[in-house]
This record gives structure tokens, sequence and C-alpha cells, in this order.
């Protein structure tokens, strides 16, 4: 069964923002790597979509580390670059 159609709009859209949210954060990895330590400011210029919500889950997860106004890469970030590198 497929369902309604408002339930396949709803699957439709959330597999979007899933699928915006993974290239994201995929493009915050990659820039980390580039440079030792990346200004927000910078990062949000580079990667539009980069807001609060996904560095505050980056850095809790253990992909990036926030000193003040400047990201790192973190342990799981860089592995888990090195994994699909």
């Amino acid at each position: 069964m497929l369902g309604t159609p408002q339930e396949s709009v709803d699957l439709i859209r959330k597999r979007t923002i899933d699928k915006k949210f993974g290239e994201t954060v995929d493009r915050i990895l990659e820039l980390l790597k580039e440079r030792e330590k990346v200004n927000i400011d910078d990062l949000k210029k580079s990667v539009p979509l980069t807001n609060a919500a996904i560095l505050n889950f980056m850095s809790e997860w253990g992909f990036i580390e926030l000193k003040k106004q400047e990201i790192i890469i973190a342990g799981f970030g860089l592995n888990l670059l090195n994994v699909y590198s």
C-alpha cells in the first residue's frame, strides 16, 4: 500500500530535507579537511545552508569542535572522511 497522497508528499519532503542535511554536513567536513580551522562566518559563506542546528548536531556527535567563533574537525569527523575517501 502506498498511502495517501499527503503521506507521499510528506515522505518526499523528509527525504529532501535529510539529503540536504547530509550534503551540508559532508561539505563542512570536506572544507575542514582542507583547512585546520574555519571561522563560522567564513563557513556560512562557503556552505550557505550552515546553521546553528547543524553545527550543534555535528559538535554533539563528535564531527567537529566549536571553539569560540572557529570550528575544527574532531576525531569522528576525520574518521568518517577517511572511510569515504
